[in-house]
């Protein structure tokens, strides 16, 4: 990043919080787009995305509390009522699997399908 001196200094003090929190509130993934550098060597994150473990969340009320489920599709909330996960697209195709390469590859297979 060419950092050096009090912006380096407080990019490492950075990360190490990012990570400690990380590790702490049990994260899946922990983003953070963009990250600023000030004009007087502070670094700020513009914007955070993170997901917590939801298995984790009972170590974590005060994490749960802050979830806002009428900021979610609710055929995903009610799905994960029966511990399923389910991500709504637009079309017919419903496509139930256990890792995000494995749905991208099936996906494109239905694709292809479709095209022929």
């Amino acid at each position: 990043m060419g950092l050096s001196g009090e912006a380096f200094k407080n990019c490492v003090k950075f990360v190490t919080n990012l990570y400690n929190a990380y590790a702490e509130l049990d994260c899946g993934m922990l983003e953070i787009n963009p990250l600023f550098k000030t004009s007087d060597d502070k670094i700020i994150a513009v914007d955070c995305k993170m997901n917590v473990d939801d298995n984790a969340l009972i170590r974590h009320a005060d994490v749960a509390v802050l979830r806002d489920l009428s900021e979610e599709d609710p055929t995903e909330v009610e799905a994960g009522k029966y511990n399923l996960n389910f991500v709504k697209l637009d079309g017919n195709v419903g496509c139930m699997v256990n890792g995000a390469g494995l749905a991208m590859a099936t996906m494109d297979m239905i694709k292809r399908s479709e095209e022929h």
